[in-house]
């Protein structure tokens, strides 16, 4: 059975063994300790007293070396309860914890209102207006226009203007109308009639 842990009110009833204690998935903290001057984790607690009884506890955990070899440590009569009791009373399961405060802090957050306002769009942008394309070669029609007009300003510069010659009075012809005469072709029509025009 795990520890109560009062600031979630996480409670595991599920039985482990007083060997579980030790091991670095048990999330149990002392309230306090004389010798670290702050709040040590159980288990470190118990794999300093298994270090020094083997002889191999770091010297500079001197302090605890000496409180667990005049038993004055607190973690050793917290272990001496749990192997009285035949399982863990001080263990706290690490990842179920993690677990529930997930859970929990998930709870807190409100649910979002269906009548929430709908998420802002950003104004549409207005279309870029690109300028005709253009291009800077003159085309073949250019070129050609281009020629003539300038061959035709030298050809005004070098040929003088003509002078001004009296016209003389048209002498106006008047022919008599004709007309095709019956069972007459047409051919024959337009032969009669140039042959007439070359008379007159």
């Amino acid at each position: 059975m795990a520890a109560k842990q009062s600031s979630f009110h996480f409670t595991d009833e599920t039985f482990y063994p007083p060997s579980v204690s030790a091991s670095p998935s048990n999330a149990f903290y002392l309230r306090g300790c004389d010798v670290v001057q702050h709040r040590p984790a159980y288990c470190s607690c118990l794999a300093k007293i298994e270090a020094r009884q083997h002889g191999v506890l770091d010297s500079m955990f001197a302090g605890c070396s000496t409180a667990i070899a005049h038993k004055t440590c607190q973690a050793l009569s917290m272990r001496s309860e749990e192997e009285l009791a035949g399982k863990a009373i001080y263990f706290v399961n690490r990842d179920k914890l993690r677990a529930y405060a997930d859970e929990q802090a998930g709870g807190v957050t409100p649910p979002l209102s269906k009548t929430s306002a709908a998420p802002l769009k950003p104004a549409p942008r207005p279309a870029l207006k690109r300028p005709a394309e253009t291009s800077i070669f003159p085309t073949m029609a250019d070129g050609y226009a281009a020629a003539i007009n300038a061959g035709i300003a030298e050809l005004n510069q070098r040929t003088p203007a003509p002078a001004s010659v009296p016209e003389e009075p048209k002498q106006v012809v008047s022919l008599p109308s004709m007309s095709p005469n019956p069972g007459e072709s047409m051919v024959e029509f337009a032969r009669r009639m140039a042959a007439q025009r070359a008379a007159a």
